[in-house]
């Protein structure tokens, strides 16, 4: 989830902290504590396990247990009260999947729409373009329907952002040019590297508007019984339906498969090297992006 903007999270990092306004109140752009733990918590299975011991944790699985507490903890007690911040550090969490519970992540996703619409993130497009607090909203409310979107189709659940409450069709997605500003300050990819991996999250954004019509028909909101005398009309309904659908993820195939080749580690592979202009740029083999191309076909199929 292209959660935070790389640059400024690199100068927080750095401790350049800078200020901004909002409604006249000056605010600091320094990351708040819930946010910072929830982060620790999303991202310490990246991290080798000499470093993870090094920091006091026997394994990897026992510091994602502490790190969760710790940030659950300060989401319990009330520590913050931006619903920005909130919304931010729940989608994190919904990154825990404890053993023989799979609704836990659910529970994180329905706190991070609530605390997004709090902050009126949904309503991105009426408010003004090409303005900072804009483009955070944005990113942050479609992280909110991207891991909508995966949850429904990794636990098998209803969406919980439908049409009804959110016209995804009148909105536009997040797309490269909302995360064009950043690639120039990652401290971990190359320039065309990070080109590679930004183009792969719009197209699975634009994937899971495809998705949204796609898992309301799989796993409905509602079950209603079926009224004998209406059955058959349901039925050519749901199979026009099915056809719109089929239809839509073809034609998403389409257009991105002959821009992003698979990956599938045999000798095919040796004409994706780095200095090939193939995709978006010439390391377009780097892991990361083999990673995430092979990812996003997998929501695919």
């Amino acid at each position: 989830m292209p959660l935070f903007h790389e640059g400024d999270f690199w100068d927080q990092y750095s401790q350049q902290d800078a200020m901004y306004e909002t409604d006249g109140v000056a605010e600091s752009t320094r990351m708040p504590l819930l946010v910072f733990q929830a982060l620790l918590f999303a991202t310490c299975n990246f991290v080798s396990e000499s470093s993870v011991r090094a920091l006091g944790f026997p394994t990897i699985r026992a510091a994602r247990a502490v790190l969760y507490r710790r940030a659950k903890l300060l989401y319990d007690f009330d520590t913050e009260s931006s619903a920005v911040a909130c919304s931010q550090a729940a989608l994190l969490l919904t990154f825990w999947s404890p053993y023989g519970n799979k609704k836990v992540n659910t529970v994180w996703l329905s706190i991070a729409i609530q605390q997004a619409r709090l902050a009126e993130a949904h309503l991105y497009a009426s408010l003004p373009q090409n303005n900072i607090h804009t483009s955070a909203l944005k990113r942050l409310w479609w992280c909110c329907i991207i891991r909508d979107r995966l949850l429904s189709l990794g636990v098998r659940r209803s969406i919980l952002i439908p049409r009804t409450q959110f016209d995804i069709d009148r909105h536009p997605p997040l797309g490269a040019m909302d995360l064009a500003d950043e690639i120039a300050y990652s401290r971990v990819y190359n320039l065309e590297t990070k080109k590679g991996l930004v183009a792969i999250i719009a197209r699975i954004a634009e994937l899971c508007v495809v998705l949204t019509d796609v898992l309301t028909l799989a796993y409905p909101p509602d079950v209603l019984a079926w009224d004998s005398q209406n059955d058959q009309d349901r039925l050519q309904r749901e199979g026009k339906n099915i056809e719109k659908c089929k239809l839509a993820l073809d034609q998403w195939y389409s257009s991105v498969s002959s821009r992003f080749p698979l990956f599938n580690g045999t000798a095919n592979d040796a004409a994706y090297l780095p200095g090939q202009q193939v995709g978006v740029g010439n390391n377009y083999c780097h892991d990361s992006v083999i990673l995430y191309t092979n990812l996003m076909y997998m929501y695919y199929q």
